[in-house]
């Protein structure tokens, strides 16, 4: 029977014992899992296409939980959209009423070809 390794997780942490089977990939899983916090939320840039300040009564429109800290309006569907930052990706969603439709502002939408 192999004896278990102590790893110590922090100076004043208590020391965690299991067997150990390969070595140097535990301080590798280690490594890696501390790259896996979430990104921190930061303020939305206007460089970036992000709206300065949000149309009056759109915050009203908008369903709890979405990032109204950065918001586009999107040209190509004339839709409100903003800043998802998740667990492993940051990603544009549209932006939904509590009914879920998306807020949308049609005079804003670009003709498209042939029309």
């Amino acid at each position: 029977m192999q004896r278990p390794h102590r790893i110590r997780a922090s100076a004043s942490a208590a020391y965690l014992s299991f067997p150990l089977r390969v070595g140097g990939s535990l301080s590798a899983a280690l490594v890696a899992l501390t790259a896996c916090t979430a990104p921190i939320d930061r303020p939305a840039d206007p460089e970036q296409g992000f709206l300065e300040e949000l149309p009056q009564g759109l915050a009203a429109l908008a369903a709890p939980g979405q990032n109204l800290q950065a918001v586009r309006l999107r040209p190509e569907d004339g839709c409100y959209w903003y800043r998802y930052v998740g667990p492993v990706e940051i990603t544009m969603l549209p932006l939904r009423t509590i009914d879920g439709q998306p807020i949308c502002n049609r005079t804003q939408v670009a003709p498209t070809a042939g029309s």
